[in-house]
């Protein structure tokens, strides 16, 4: 399965990325809708509680797998660009609790903005490292993955084992 744009060999590593980019950016758009449509439900505090919030967690689990499967399936068309926006219109919907819980911490909208600021900025400065760098950076993913993985485990020992260190 190849994407339409992959397809003609003659796109260039730099129009693959900046078109990445694009699309990143776009879905953030049904992410915030996603997250602005759980907050206003009360997604975290009424919808994620009790049993019916374990079979919504795991209905919507289930979900986003299928949508994940259905988006590798469609590939670079109409719809499986339909199938992203929804797939990261479920993530809002998730992250809403979140969101909610973080808010209401005394320094709770400073957060939520300098994670929305950070974010920003790094898309920002990873696309202008793109266009002015002309360089291969995929050697560095497999390091960031191990230091991704790292983090998780790291969040996951806090978790059970807080400390200031963690």
């Amino acid at each position: 399965m190849t994407n339409s744009f992959l397809a003609s060999g003659k796109t260039s590593n730099n129009e693959l990325v900046t078109k990445t980019y694009m699309m990143l950016a776009l879905s953030l758009i049904p992410t915030i809708l996603g997250a602005v449509v759980g907050m206003k439900l009360n997604w975290g505090s009424e919808v994620m509680s009790g049993t019916m919030g374990l079979v919504a967690f795991f209905g919507l689990f289930a979900a986003t797998i299928v949508m994940i499967f259905a988006m590798r399936k469609a590939g670079d068309t109409p719809m499986g660009v339909s199938i992203l926006m929804l797939f990261t219109f479920v993530m809002g919907l998730f992250l809403s609790a979140s969101i909610e819980r973080t808010l209401k911490l005394a320094n709770g909208s400073v957060l939520v903005i300098v994670a929305a600021a950070g974010t920003m900025t790094m898309l920002f400065a990873m696309s202008i490292l793109n266009k002015f760098l002309n360089r291969d950076l995929s050697w560095m993913g497999k390091g960031l993955f191990i230091a991704l993985i790292a983090l998780v485990v790291m969040t996951v020992i806090g978790l059970f084992f807080p400390s200031k260190l963690m």
